[in-house]
């Protein structure tokens, strides 16, 4: 069954809009431990993956080195520091193995992050030009990695900025940025990579 993704700029209500989905459906399961538990429902394990048992493991082993080929492909294509780039490859490395996971699991889960926000995310950051990013949101809405639905949350400038300033976390990943600019840029980057050719 294939999983229900979020993407979109921080404090868009990912996370917020992706808990009122599962508390209101009893068939949907949270993807991500950051969405809390609910009773009754599956959960997945301390690494992220849903406990399908061994089925979900030989499914992993075959698309392993299908993953690990697109996890050199981003590191070659990527621009910047390579710090930044190994932690972006290892990220992406760890989404491509719970989104084969979660799109083979016999169940529906939920994710507000997934590989679509990390593809923004390496927009934002400079590791991909937009074209690039367009690239790699194409390649990963393939059918053994793709979410059956993508919701992109949305909210004004105005509203993104008085949610962030109540948010410690935004805040912190902000502070390098400058408010303004971290949203700004965030908005941007979401518009460039969604917009229709």
């Amino acid at each position: 069954m294939p999983y229900i993704e979020f993407s979109a700029p921080p404090a868009s209500g990912k996370t917020t809009q992706a808990r009122r989905m599962i508390e209101a459906d009893p068939n949907l399961h949270p993807g991500r431990r950051s969405l809390g538990s609910f009773k009754g429902r599956a959960q997945v394990n301390r690494i992220g993956l849903p406990p399908d048992g061994v089925q979900m493991w030989l499914r992993l082993l075959v698309g392993l080195p299908q993953d690990m080929g697109m996890m050199l492909r981003f590191l070659r294509q990527s621009q910047g520091p390579l710090r930044k780039r190994l932690r972006r490859a290892r990220s992406l490395l760890q989404l491509l193995i719970k989104s084969r996971a979660l799109a083979a699991s016999p169940r529906t889960w939920v994710v507000d992050q997934g590989l679509q926000q990390w593809v923004l995310s390496c927009l934002v950051q400079g590791l991909l030009d937009e074209v690039q990013a367009r690239s790699w949101k194409k390649k990963l809405l393939c059918d053994a990695l793709a979410c059956c639905q993508l919701h992109m949350p949305h909210a004004s400038l105005e509203e993104l900025s008085q949610r962030l300033a109540r948010s410690k976390k935004h805040i912190k990943q902000a502070e390098k940025w400058g408010k303004d600019d971290y949203l700004s840029n965030q908005i941007l980057s979401f518009e460039k990579l969604n917009a229709t050719l």
